[in-house]
């Protein structure tokens, strides 16, 4: 028999397994509908951690869809113990009359996180008829703009019953500047509303009604959140405090919130300085610009050098092509330590078939090219580079180099980025037998559409693929109409027997729905749904997948 755990320990243990950050319960973003873990699986464990868990498990309740609105209705109407455990939740629909028993039966809870943003064939009448069963100390609201009798009806409930929320102590007004203000007029009436948070750009006239309520301590403005700029910050609150400064009322109860922003953070974008850093030559990634830098990088660092950019832009304007700069192949041989290569340069090679005997970059294992010329791919081509396993080709490299440059080095590869009308004309599965990782570019937009087209049998190959793991089709988005029924067909006669380790596909243009009434028509679900049979997840551009049902 087991040593009997104080209920205190397994508090411990179990509080970080079954709770909800306020984070979570209070984000106001839109996230996808995906399922997490059953947290209910940890109350099977014994009785012990059954009587510590229940109380924990429905502290924080998260609805997102009626499945678990009804689930979690049945459970109280047979264990009404459990209602007072609520203590926050958040209901992102209407839910029907089961909302009405689910209210009734939790009268502790002082957090409450309400959506305006429900479909006209949802169903608010339960909401709406149990609101008047809790008193919450919190209430956020947040609004799509949606416009229908649902929204209607919950709205006026709002209304109507915060002036009743006698324990109100904080609102979060939604960013629709209409409904907040109807919102703000009605918290005017609220006897024990201290803080009012508001999500704006700018200052809400409507505000100035606020500065008479007796029992208000604070306005908090909260900018559109941390992914804004810092500057547009800047500019948003020189202008309100201008505003604010001017009214005695409301400089004594504005405050400004930027969330994990600082003001004086800068989102700067530049090159690493090396010139504090004490590391050798050979741990930089040193960046030439012409010729002339790079040879002289070669003759005075290449044989320690392990990393190398050169970047050239291209010449602009009438006669540019004539005016290609052009570098001997034979400054290759000057970087002979050298591992990881960017070229990203239109420059010329003087030749594209270097001599017998001519053997460069021999460590090299990551090759980058970027924009190069049919002379650079061919001399690349030629060379040996016995230690290669990481390649990126990115528009516009040229295709009939760059299928015979895959032809020569493609079953060293490990990974592989390069644009679809290459990997298509090199036919990369059957020539890249080691690939493990595949990335796979959006076609070039200025080629023809039937370039761009992905062809119906991209993922095949002659004989089994072993070593093909995932495969990332990049910046599709938004996908082409030809492209929706090219990828329905492409995910739906793969045939998983020549990819036995293939496990994920990700599409960055794939959107999770956010709601349960989006599922149907997702095109990212159907996209699932199809791969899901042959033990393949399709994975979002953040890598999160579909699972098929959602609900804690």
């Amino acid at each position: 028999m087991a040593p009997h755990i104080p209920d205190e320990i397994v508090s411990e243990i179990v509080s970080p397994l079954l709770k909800y950050s306020d984070e979570v319960f209070s984000d106001t973003s839109e996230k996808p509908l995906l399922s997490q873990y059953s947290s209910s699986t940890y109350l099977l464990v014994c009785k012990s951690w059954l009587r510590v868990s229940t109380p924990l498990l429905y502290n924080v309740v998260i609805l997102r869809t009626t499945a678990q609105a009804k689930a979690l209705g049945e459970v109280l109407k047979s264990n009404r113990e459990f209602g007072p455990f609520i203590r926050k939740l958040r209901v992102e629909g209407g839910f029907g009359s089961v909302m009405h028993a689910i209210l009734k039966c939790a009268p502790n809870i002082t957090d409450l996180f309400l959506t305006l943003s429900v479909w006209g064939s949802d169903d608010v009448g339960g909401l709406c008829t149990g609101l008047k069963f809790v008193n919450p100390r919190r209430v956020i609201v947040v609004d799509g703009g949606k416009k229908n009798k649902q929204v209607a009806r919950l709205f006026e409930t709002l209304i109507n019953i915060i002036p009743k929320w006698d324990k109100l102590i904080t609102f979060v007004l939604p960013v629709s500047d209409e409904r907040a203000e109807a919102l703000a007029s009605a918290l005017t009436k609220s006897k024990s509303l201290r803080t009012l948070v508001v999500r704006t750009g700018d200052f809400p006239r409507y505000l100035y009604q606020m500065g008479d309520i007796p029992s208000l301590e604070t306005i908090r403005l909260t900018f559109w959140g941390p992914g804004e700029a810092i500057w547009l910050q800047h500019m948003w609150l020189r202008d309100i405090r201008e505003e604010v400064d001017a009214d005695p009322k409301m400089k004594a109860l504005v405050t400004y919130d930027f969330g994990s922003n600082k003001l004086h953070d800068i989102s700067i974008d530049s090159d690493e300085d090396t010139s504090s850093n004490p590391s050798s030559a050979s741990e930089r990634n040193d960046v030439a610009s012409d010729i002339q830098t790079l040879e002289s990088l070669g003759k005075t660092s290449g044989h320690t050098m392990q990393k190398l950019r050169f970047s050239l832009p291209e010449p602009q304007g009438r006669g540019s092509k004539s005016r290609l700069p052009t570098a001997n192949p034979s400054v290759l041989l000057l970087f002979a330590a050298l591992t990881h290569l960017t070229w990203s340069s239109p420059a010329l090679f003087s030749f594209s078939a270097p001599p017998a005997g001519f053997s460069a970059l021999p460590n090299l294992e990551t090759l980058c090219l970027l924009d190069c010329s049919s002379s650079v791919l061919g001399v690349f081509t030629q060379l040996a580079l016995d230690y290669l396993r990481d390649v990126s080709l990115d528009k516009p490299v040229d295709v009939p180099g760059a299928t015979p440059f895959l032809q020569r080095h493609g079953a060293k590869l490990v990974t592989l980025s390069a644009p679809l009308e290459i990997l298509a004309k090199a036919k990369v599965f059957d020539v890249c037998t080691s690939l493990s990782n595949l990335e796979v570019v959006a076609p070039y937009t200025k080629v023809s559409p039937e370039r761009r087209a992905l062809p119906d049998n991209f993922i095949s190959c002659s004989t089994p693929h072993t070593s093909l793991t995932k495969i990332y089709f990049k910046l599709w988005a938004p996908l082409e109409r030809q492209h929706k029924s090219a990828i329905k067909k492409v995910f739906g006669t793969l045939d998983p027997t020549s990819f036995p380790e293939l496990k994920e596909i990700q599409l960055q243009s794939a959107n999770w729905p956010t709601s349960e009434k989006e599922i149907p028509k997702n095109e990212a679900v159907i996209f699932s749904e199809l791969l899901r049979p042959k033990g393949i997840k399709l994975t979002d551009q953040h890598g999160l997948a579909w699972s098929g049902r959602s609900g804690r």
